[in-house]
């Protein structure tokens, strides 16, 4: 009986290792299909002059990205594969297009967005714009100035806050660029990044899906604010920014190297079946005899003796006497 349950407890840990390991191994697969997911930078055709640009630039970030043109994406099947997009510069958008960007938002797609964009939509696309980015460009700074780490933005203990506002990089020598105010337009939007010596106004605004670069990037800005913005984004949208490292030598560890010996737990685990019956079990003798009381026998001593009446407290009866008559 005791042999046929330790069979069935070690069955139940083999099983239980066996599954935490198939765990284990089919985790970094996901995450390595994740970082492979090339960014999707969207190219408006109308552009030619600004896009030269903008390519070299993105070359220069060593981002691995794939370009699409904006008048092919005509449904969410478009963007299959693409798990994050970046709008630089984006004036003019149409109603499909947005309608088509919002749809896939809204089945796990996450955007990153700079300069003006949908400022030249019509309102409709904007509001569209403005639901996807959760912030708008509001107006143009009157002089460059510097985007900066937006610190101690978070007035509560909120876990989201934090997550959105710290992973902007630290430059301490960046040259100004031509930006602009952004407008956060629900509660859920977070300031990351401020204009220095502008009052500390909003130039980058995130989401939990979606950053917004309040300049141009790539035309008119700095290449080292553009580059490295734009890798810090990606990294904190879950996407590699570096392909100078290798991304396929992420490989998965081996089973061997997290499979248990399966000798070591079941001997440590097997419990001795004698040693807890005979040190549990009391003697039967010792404790009777112990605890057996010897009777009292009454004694004569406990008994209250008789009181007798006695004859001193009797009083004598007075006889009559003939002295009276």
């Amino acid at each position: 009986m005791v042999q046929r349950r330790s069979q069935t407890f070690f069955q139940q840990i083999i099983l239980g290792t066996l599954a935490s390991t198939i765990l284990q191994l089919s985790i970094p697969l996901t995450s390595l299909s994740q970082i492979n997911a090339p960014l999707g930078v969207i190219r408006d055709s109308e552009q030619t002059t600004e896009w030269n640009s903008i390519e070299q630039r993105l070359k220069a970030s060593r981002i691995p990205y794939q370009t699409l043109d904006l008048n092919n994406i005509k449904s969410p099947a478009d963007l299959q594969g693409i798990r994050i997009l970046f709008l630089p510069n984006l004036t003019v958008i149409k109603t499909e297009q947005a309608k088509v960007l919002q749809e896939w938002a809204k089945q796990g797609g996450q955007v990153i967005a700079s300069g003006p964009v949908g400022e030249k939509s019509t309102p409709l696309v904007r509001q569209l714009l403005r639901s996807i980015l959760g912030s708008y460009w509001a107006f143009p700074l009157t002089v460059p100035a510097k985007p900066q780490i937006a610190k101690n933005r978070c007035r509560t203990k909120d876990p989201i806050c934090a997550s959105l506002t710290t992973w902007g990089p630290i430059q301490v020598n960046a040259n100004p660029v031509d930006g602009g105010v952004l407008i956060p337009t629900t509660l859920e939007s977070y300031t990351a990044g401020i204009w220095e010596a502008s009052g500390s106004s909003p130039a980058v605004i995130t989401t939990q899906k979606a950053t917004y670069l309040g300049w141009r990037w790539g035309n008119q800005s700095s290449a080292e604010v553009d580059i490295a913005w734009l890798q810090a984004a990606v990294s904190r949208h879950g996407l590699a920014g570096n392909p100078t490292t290798p991304i396929a030598t992420a490989t998965v560890p081996p089973p061997t190297a997290i499979r248990p010996a399966p000798i070591a737990p079941t001997t440590a685990n097997r419990p001795a079946p004698i040693a807890p019956t005979t040190t549990t079990r009391p003697a039967p003798i010792a404790p009777a005899i112990a605890t057996r009381l010897a009777p009292i026998a009454p004694t004569a001593a406990s008994r209250p003796a008789p009181i007798a009446p006695t004859t001193a407290n009797r009083p004598a009866p007075i006889a009559p006497t003939t002295a009276t008559r």
